[in-house]
């Protein structure tokens, strides 16, 4: 979405630099404004993107959750072999 902004902003400055010649109005004002409006545009496509990084669902974070339990459950079992941890000695079902 950057790039698209960028080059609009691009096109905005080549398109209307011949016209401002022509008719001697060629002010340092307008390319300032094109790029205060760009890194506005830049600004706020930007702020939208943490959020859905950030974002996790419920089964995200409890399959995360699991993943630790079981990771430190056979962390727990290979250190202590003399224990009997239930959710690791899971037979297969008939």
């Amino acid at each position: 979405m950057k790039a698209v902004i960028l080059v609009g902003a691009a096109l905005t400055l080549l398109m209307t630099f011949d016209n401002f010649r022509r008719t001697k109005l060629l002010l340092f004002e307008y390319p300032v404004l094109i790029l205060l409006a760009t890194l506005g545009m830049m600004l706020m496509d930007l702020g939208g993107q943490p959020h859905r990084a950030l974002s996790r669902t419920r089964a995200d974070v409890a399959g995360a959750l699991r993943r630790r339990r079981l990771q430190r459950a056979t962390t727990y079992a290979r250190a202590n072999p003399a224990s009997n941890i239930s959710c690791l000695a899971r037979s297969p079902r008939a």
